[in-house]
């Protein structure tokens, strides 16, 4: 990059290193106007139901890279859930903490420890990991995945949320102060559905579901536009409402959300991998 008129401002680019990382995301979380930005907060309850199609989702969970905890208290108020949130923001993990304290079923959460995450082995039954994989350095990626597996139990579920395909210049931004160009939110890499589902496998975990799906769709789609209506979107609507009632009875291997899922898959920005450890 050339340096622009202005004397001694030099557009240049950022590196993300650990640090960096950490002090982007510590003032994030002390920010109340990024709260809406976070994934979980929008797309939790459509997570945990597309989650509970494939299999149950309680026992001992682990969310990680939980933010301030919008996914959390969603499982909280589930039945039968123990909860544990990881991060590396060490804002974040206080202010889970303050928030959750006294919660039932709260296991609180933690930051990095000696290279690793601080459980014990086989711990949780379910991982859910949103939109945190795009976030971590390469050279700490394939070590996060099997330490992943070295705390879940055997025959234990994870559910991983990334942006599908994306597009990183499209993101790319430049502080008018400093003239450092960054991605705005901190994506250091892309997934293919092919990148995403050999990553897992190469760590040891089973794919049960690995694809595009557009995740608003299975939230509002009921409310379409009368002036929008097709016999896919119709069909979509039916299934919707369908899923959501068999949510409130509990179904799950007879819940129409896999005939929406399969209506879906392919589409939307939201890659989608759920996979098994092996036991």
């Amino acid at each position: 990059m050339q340096p622009t008129k202005e004397q001694g401002f030099v557009p240049h680019r950022l590196e993300w290193t650990e640090d960096v990382i950490r002090r982007f995301w510590d003032g994030l979380a002390s920010m109340a106007e990024y709260a809406g930005q976070y994934f979980s907060r929008d797309a939790g309850q459509v997570v945990l139901n597309l989650c509970s199609t494939y299999a149950p989702c309680d026992g001992s969970i682990l969310d990680l890279g939980s933010g301030p905890g919008y996914l959390v208290e969603m499982l909280l108020k589930q039945k039968n859930v123990s909860c544990a949130a990881y991060d590396w923001s060490p804002e974040a993990v206080r202010i889970l903490n303050e928030r959750f304290a006294g919660v039932t079923g709260w296991k609180g959460a933690f930051g990095p420890s000696g290279g690793r995450m601080p459980f014990c082995d086989s711990l949780f039954d379910v991982i859910f990991c949103l939109e945190t994989l795009e976030h971590i350095l390469p050279a700490f990626l394939p070590d996060t995945i099997a330490d992943m597996r070295r705390v879940l139990k055997p025959s234990g579920i994870v559910f991983v949320s990334v942006p599908g395909n994306e597009d990183l210049a499209r993101n790319t931004v430049m502080c008018p102060e400093c003239g450092c160009v960054f991605h705005r939110h901190q994506h250091v890499r892309s997934f293919d559905k092919h990148e995403l589902r050999h990553l897992m496998e190469a760590n040891g975990f089973d794919t049960v579901f690995c694809d595009l799906l557009p995740l608003w769709s299975f939230k509002n789609e009921a409310r379409a536009s009368l002036t929008d209506i097709s016999i896919r979107k119709i069909l979509k609507i039916l299934l919707l409402v369908a899923s959501q009632a068999a949510d409130r009875f509990g179904l799950r291997r007879a819940n129409p959300r896999r005939l929406l899922v399969s209506l879906l898959r392919g589409r939307g920005d939201n890659l989608v991998w759920i996979g098994r450890k092996p036991g």
